[in-house]
């Protein structure tokens, strides 16, 4: 256990292999739009009409969409909940990601898969989630903390999944000079 908020889980993975699967998505999609991509979709929802890695990435309640040279943002008719998020994005299951959603589906209810990017020098705001999150880091430095309540931690990028009570307020923030990676895996409500 780190804190009264993290622990770790049974689960630690290849992080040369969390990596490689890291550059082949960042190598075809853009992260940058909402810092955000998902892996898994909702197929019973309407399809994002820039991709499926967009339905998932950000909010539930809002939409991100591209125009000529700005992102929109607007409020999703039919919000979505993380158990609608029940497949895995088909051309992307030849990355390794793909074998750590079925492992750890085999203990837990995922819905959202999510690579998350947390920019050099920035901080997310203060709030908490409707259910508890696993958080795999990728590629970190020694500036970034996670902050559950009053605890602050710092998690190493060696392959190992940690459980996050997300429902109690939190935030990140990333003091360090290099993109912050994490898989986070939002469990069903």
């Amino acid at each position: 256990m780190i804190n009264d908020y993290i622990y770790e889980l049974n689960f630690k993975f290849d992080i040369h292999k969390l990596k490689q699967s890291l550059e082949w998505i960042l190598d075809d999609a853009d992260i940058n739009r909402v810092e955000s991509l998902c892996l898994t979709h909702a197929p019973a929802k309407s399809k994002h009409p820039d991709d499926y890695y967009y339905q998932g990435a950000g909010s539930l309640y809002y939409e991100f969409k591209t125009a000529p040279g700005k992102l929109i943002k607007t409020k999703r008719e039919d919000p979505l909940k993380e158990s609608d998020f029940t497949h895995f994005i088909d051309k992307l299951k030849h990355t390794y990601f793909f074998e750590v959603y079925q492992q750890l589906s085999t203990k837990f209810d995922i819905g959202r898969m999510r690579v998350m990017k947390l920019n050099p020098l920035n901080c997310l705001t203060w709030h908490h989630d409707t259910a508890k999150r696993i958080h795999i880091p990728i590629i970190t430095n020694p500036g970034n903390k996670l902050v559950v309540e009053d605890t602050v931690a710092h998690l190493p990028a060696n392959g190992q999944a940690y459980m996050v009570d997300t429902t109690r307020n939190h935030s990140a923030f990333n003091a360090g000079l290099e993109n912050r990676y994490n898989l986070l895996c939002s469990l069903h409500e």
